[in-house]
């Protein structure tokens, strides 16, 4: 990865609940850091937010529609962020740590399933900027932690949804019912 500059992968539908507003917060404090940059990638109303992106002078946020062939684009960024209020099991977080990119997530129900705090990624309470921030910063300075954390990530996927341990599970469950 180019350690020059530091790639924030940002997936979500274009809506409130996804945290885009919270992004946008985010993205002002690093106004001042031109090597970090958020990628983001969803479906919606992608033009009220790049209109919102225009009225706060960001260079920092790209907003990119929808892919349905991702992996490829996510071997390319450090980490993900998900500011987003509510989740089910999301499946961008399984797809990115698959990839050994970790998650800088919201406590909530969903994202905290799949994420240990300070093993395979980082959960932090709603509207906690400043602590996302730090982190961040913290991981685009120290590439020995943003390693470890990304092979925790990789580790942690591989074992959980492991085809044939999966598949073994499912058939016992079979047999004894």
């Amino acid at each position: 990865k180019n350690k020059r500059n530091f790639k924030i992968y940002f997936i979500g539908a274009y809506k409130k609940n996804k945290g885009y507003e919270d992004l946008f917060k985010l993205a002002l404090m690093f106004k001042k850091n031109p090597e970090i940059s958020f990628d983001c990638y969803g479906y919606g109303n992608i033009n009220y937010y790049q209109n919102k992106i225009k009225k706060l002078k960001l260079n920092n946020i790209k907003l990119n529609e929808f892919k349905k062939n991702i992996l490829s684009i996510i071997k390319k960024f450090d980490i993900l962020l998900s500011l987003s209020y509510r989740e089910g099991l999301p499946v961008s977080f399984i797809e990115c740590m698959s990839q050994g990119v970790p998650v800088i997530c919201y406590n909530i129900r969903g994202s905290s399933d799949l994420i240990i705090n300070d093993f395979n990624g980082y959960l932090f309470n709603k509207k906690e900027y400043k602590k996302v921030f730090n982190k961040i910063i913290y991981l685009s300075q120290n590439h020995e932690e943003l390693s470890k954390i990304s092979n925790n990530s990789f580790k942690f996927i591989d074992s959980k949804f492991d085809r044939k341990k999966n598949a073994k599970l499912i058939v016992q469950y079979i047999s004894n019912v």
